[in-house]
């Protein structure tokens, strides 16, 4: 993942967004940008999405 920030880096720079069952969203906390997965998840991810549609929603993977 691509961040980029002018403020200091901090331990929580991103936020959970719950979605569906086994399905998350992130918002970068600067700036308040959704995480995308550009190019069908070939590119980096980057935080650069106002909104949550299909390629900023992510499978939950656990153990």
């Amino acid at each position: 993942m691509r961040a980029q920030s002018t403020a200091a880096p901090g331990r929580n720079f991103l936020q959970h967004v719950p979605r569906r069952r086994a399905a998350v969203s992130l918002r970068a906390r600067a700036g308040g940008n959704c995480v995308t997965a550009e190019n069908g998840g070939a590119d980096a991810l980057v935080a650069s999405r106002t909104g949550i549609g299909g390629w900023e929603q992510f499978d939950l993977v656990t153990g």
